[in-house]
Order: C-alpha cells, then structure tokens, then sequence
C-alpha cells in the first residue's frame, strides 16, 4: 500500500555530483505515491524530482549540485495537489497576463480585428467587406469565386495531382480510346474567342492542330496542321459516321456551339489526348 506520509524517507539513496541519476537501496519509489515535482532532500540539499522510473531510481529535473554520497539518508517531500495547482496557475498566469493586458487595452470598433504586433502588444487592423465575404465562405468553391477565380481556376486549384491539375485548368484532355466509326467531345466552354487545339495519339500520324471559336452563331473549326492521316474540319455535329471514311474529322456544331467532336474514321480504335489553350472563356 502506498505510503501517504507527507515525507517519505524509506531505504538510503546515492548521489552523484553533477549527476541528475538518484538509485536507491532498499526503496519503493515507484509504489509510493511519489510524482514529479515532489523534492529529493538529503545533506541539507534540496532538488525537484523530474521522474519515478522504478523502486530504486529517481531522475532529478537539475544535477545534484551537492557532493557524491552513497547509502546516504534522505527524504522526499511530497508537493500536495493545492500546491501544484496554485504554481500551475502562476505559470499559466505569467504566460496570459501580458497578452490578455494587451488585448483589454484595445477600444472596440466595428469591421476590424485584433492582432499582436509583438510579444505582449497588440493592434486594430480593418475588415474590409471582401474579407467578411471570404472569411463567411463555408466551402473552398466559395472562397475561391469571391477570390475571383473562374471556373477552371477553382478546379485546378482542387486539383489533387499534375495531371488533374492539367485537366481541370482545362489545359489537358484525356478524350480517352475512341473506336472506329465512333465520336468523342470536348467541351471548350462558351464564349471562346479562340481556342488552339493541339490532338495527340499513339501514333504520331494520327495528330492534329485546330483553331476553334464558341461564340454562338458564330462558331467554327479550322484545321491549321496534320500529321500524315487525313484530317476534315466540317461546321456540324459528327456521329460517328458523318465525316469522310478513313479520317480523321473534327466538327463543331450550332446547337451546342461549346462542344467540339472528335470523329474515329481510321479503322481501328485509337486513344487521344488534347492540349487546349484558351482565350475569352
């Protein structure tokens, strides 16, 4: 049963000048309801203990500063839990006190807020009512419209790898494996002033450069160079069979004038990939 004396004084200890390592003999520290912060006595000397590692070792929180003793008699004086929480709250007091000074001396004005200024100082900076609404936002698509971000600049910004980050700036497209006689669309976005196309495959013949514009009632595609496959442009919406057989076709048509359509006419299925770069969207 732990010994709740006030002083515990069991077994002899021996220290070590310069040393915070206490072993004892004949003691049971570790079940004598002894804690650190309580004080290792001895000599007329007086050390914190840091920690009870077992019944017969002690670490003290500063080096012996007495000389080296063996079997030497001791006590520990055991702190009572007021004690502790009174020198808790002066540590946490001296630690707030100056800041919570700081922070009363300041006179409260509307639409502006504290900061320190340095240790124990503070200030009043204003609120301006673009940071009321950015700071009211509750979801990252809110704070980054109200940043003035677009909607390609909040994907990217999402975006959680390179890649993504290509293909939601709207800078990269995986159109994906197309088969023959089948279509694939892009969306550019409505409004495009001029967009360049750059469409990439497997194979380097299979490769187009386009210039295309969204605007409705005023949209085209134009084909600007190819590789060695047949490449049509054609002012329509492309199902698959539309375009020429044996190419490579590309259309825009006029009820969704935002969607350019990539058409598979070579024989075979192949996977594309498209760079846009954009301007007006």
């Amino acid at each position: 049963m732990a010994d709740w004396n006030p002083i515990y004084k069991s077994g002899t200890a021996t220290l070590t000048n310069g040393q915070t390592a206490v072993v004892g003999q004949g003691s049971n520290w570790n079940t004598a309801g002894l804690r650190a912060g309580d004080q290792m006595k001895a000599a007329g000397l007086s050390v914190t203990i840091a920690s009870i590692n077992s019944a017969t070792s002690i670490t003290l929180a500063e080096a012996w500063p007495g000389t080296t003793r063996t079997t030497l008699p001791y006590e520990i004086q055991r702190v009572s839990d007021a004690d502790r929480m009174v020198a808790a709250s002066a540590d946490l007091m001296q630690v707030l006190v100056p800041n919570l000074t700081a922070l009363g001396g300041l006179s409260g004005v509307a639409d502006r807020f504290a900061y320190f200024t340095g240790a124990g100082a503070m200030a009043l900076n204003p609120i301006t009512s673009f940071m009321r609404t950015l700071m009211s936002a509750t979801v990252v698509d809110g704070a980054l419209t109200t940043l003035g971000g677009g909607q390609y600049g909040r994907e990217a910004f999402k975006a959680a790898s390179k890649g993504a980050f290509l293909l939601n700036a709207g800078i990269a497209v995986n159109v994906g494996n197309i088969a023959d006689d089948a279509v694939a669309t892009i969306s550019l976005g409505t409004g495009v002033e001029s967009a360049i196309i750059l469409i990439t495959a497997n194979v380097p013949n299979h490769s187009a450069i386009l210039a295309a514009r969204t605007h409705t009632g005023s949209n085209s595609v134009l084909k600007l160079a190819q590789g060695a496959s047949t490449v049509n442009v054609y002012a329509t919406a492309l199902t698959g069979t539309t375009g020429a057989d044996g190419a490579l076709n590309f259309g825009v048509g006029a009820s969704t004038p935002s969607l350019l359509y990539l058409e598979n006419r070579l024989g075979n299925a192949v996977p594309f990939y498209a760079y846009v770069l954009k301007q007006g969207w």
